[in-house]
């Protein structure tokens, strides 16, 4: 993550806003797609569609699950990046069945937490594959490490059993970290940390194998492992940020600290690890560093913040920004960050007319703008910021997704109104909200764009293979056809998952994954060998590559593909 309210379907309210990364929503009717490049503006292939935002927090866990859920604390639809801390009794039994093809039966181990899952219409007693399994309660990233090891962290209760022994503080709550061996599903290793509630809200893996974790707590004593971190003031909700080695029994600390401010959400929800550990956020307070203001601006409002860490945590420098007027209550909000040698992208939205340092932008008449900034990433001083918005009063544009490329190129993914102009001509395609993909180059020029009519909903979620090209996650609600393959939706929306091409001009191999009630986010990863790691939210049942999945409460079906 990274969402929803069920009073305004797939767009949330403030309150959400607040939580992560938003899908919107709307109505809108007709399909296509849209792909440009530097040298192509007209309208791409007819191909539409593909994922990925982060959402949920404690107070949406209601509204994703069904009435009759075992209140078991596990977050449901919109849960990937949830901030609930699921009490300990939750069941240890989270029985999975497999509505497959006619000549398959169930195959649900009765007692398992955490459970193997019938792959693919594959009969119990023919050919079987560790994956998928599914996972009471959210996760919020996963992760391949150097080893191979694939790397999960989220939400899910101390009495769910993953299979090897967690290391469980006392008191410990359901944070947890944990590695799956991808041949064979079983779990190498886990974590759990804090003495008081907390919720991680990113993850990053170093080039050295490292952990890094990011997200926020409100009550202390609050401990990773070296110690009580610092709040500003009791019961504020304080961002924190740890590093942590990793051995044959799970993590070990080597250092964690706090941010002087009160955060919103789930605190740091944007996190890159490469070149260096850099974080990004939003604050609902000033961020102070050495006694000085970040802002230029208005303590009183929300602001994006972003920040470079040294090896030992200490902060590089921070930025941030703001509203530009000190009587404006609206919002800037960052959702992600990135880093090449020479720069720190960061993304997400403003609602008003904001000052990045010197650098002023503000919204054209959509109520929020989809924002791209970059800073000098030795000094800091900020180098350009620009922004994209519709043409319709009332539907968003929002920047999601950030993924840094040779060459200091950034991909920037998220969703954008009706009439959004990246530099190639307004994107009319029938549809009031489209997800999108550009990349953008040093000096802030669109060099390309791909964008799809999602209706309400956005590009939440991308890794880049190998050869260049892309592996994409969205929500949409709205029939489109894209890559000659036509994607439809349930009332309340869907995920989609599909491959785009290097230059941003093909849609290929596009799949809907369905589950009722809302959805927005499927954490990814992409492996060394080129498998591609997937972590779907549900609550009670999910369909994917023509598989009934169902459980009960909130779960995440886990699951490896081969290249």
């Amino acid at each position: 993550m990274p969402l929803q309210s069920q009073a305004s379907n797939l767009r949330p309210g403030a309150q959400a806003l607040r939580r992560l990364l938003v899908v919107a929503s709307l109505v809108a009717a007709g399909c296509g797609s849209h792909a440009s490049t530097a040298t192509d503006a007209g309208d791409g292939p007819a191909v539409p569609t593909p994922e990925a935002a982060v959402e949920a927090a404690a107070d949406l866990a209601s509204d994703v699950q069904p009435a009759d859920a075992p209140a078991d604390g596990a977050i449901g639809d919109a849960g990937v990046d949830a901030a609930v801390d699921a009490p300990t009794d939750a069941p240890r039994e989270a029985a999975a069945t497999v509505d497959a093809p006619p000549d398959v039966g169930p195959d649900a181990p009765p007692d398992a937490a955490l459970t193997d899952a019938a792959p693919d219409g594959a009969s119990p007693d023919g050919p079987t594959t560790p994956w998928p399994r599914i996972v009471p309660g959210a996760i919020i990233s996963i992760a391949f490490a150097p080893s191979g090891s694939l790397v999960i962290a989220g939400s899910i209760a101390p009495a769910v059993d993953l299979g090897c022994p967690p290391a469980s503080p006392a008191g410990s709550t359901s944070m947890l970290v944990a590695a799956f061996a991808p041949a064979d599903a079983t779990c190498l290793w886990a974590s759990r940390f804090g003495a008081a509630a907390g919720t991680f809200g990113s993850m990053a893996i170093t080039p050295a194998g490292e952990v890094a974790l990011g997200g926020v707590f409100g009550s202390s004593p609050f401990d990773l492992g070296g110690g009580p971190l610092p709040q500003v003031l009791p019961n504020w909700q304080t961002p924190f940020v740890g590093l942590f080695a990793v051995g044959p029994t799970g993590l070990s600390h080597e250092w964690s600290t706090t941010f002087s401010m009160e955060t919103v959400g789930q605190g740091i929800v944007g996190m890159t690890a490469t070149p260096t550990l850099t974080v990004a956020g939003t604050s609902a307070q000033e961020f102070l560093v050495g006694g000085a203001s970040v802002t230029r601006c208005c303590t009183t409002t929300d602001s994006m913040f972003v920040v470079p860490l040294t090896a030992s945590g200490g902060i590089e420098w921070a930025r941030g920004a703001r509203p530009t007027s000190g009587t404006d209550i609206e919002p800037v909000f960052g959702y992600d960050v990135a880093a090449s040698p020479n720069w720190v992208f960061v993304t997400g939205e403003i609602d008003t007319s904001a000052d990045f340092d010197s650098v002023t932008i503000a919204p054209a008449k959509s109520i929020t703008d989809a924002f791209l900034a970059a800073y000098d990433a030795g000094t800091g001083t900020i180098g350009w910021a620009r922004h994209w918005g519709g043409v319709t009063v009332g539907v968003p544009s929002r920047g999601f997704r950030l993924l840094a490329e040779p060459g200091n190129t950034v991909i920037v993914t998220g969703e954008a109104a009706d009439g959004a102009d990246f530099g190639f001509g307004p994107i009319h395609s029938g549809s009031q909200e489209n997800g999108f993909v550009a990349r953008v180059d040093t000096q802030g020029k669109v060099l390309g764009v791909a964008s799809v009519p999602v209706d309400a909903g956005g590009v939440t979620e991308i890794a880049r293979r190998a050869d260049g090209s892309f592996v994409v996650v969205g929500a949409f609600r709205r029939p489109f056809t894209i890559g000659g393959t036509t994607l439809t939706s349930d009332a309340q929306g869907d995920l989609f998952m599909a491959d785009l091409s290097a230059d941003l001009g093909t849609w290929s191999n596009a799949e809907v994954i369905g589950s009722p009630g809302e959805a927005s986010v499927a954490p990814i990863a992409l492996a060394s060998d080129g498998s591609l790691a997937i972590s779907i939210p549900f609550a009670g049942s999910v369909d994917f590559r023509g598989v009934h999945y169902t459980a009960p409460g909130g779960n995440h079906l886990l699951t490896i593909l081969p290249p």
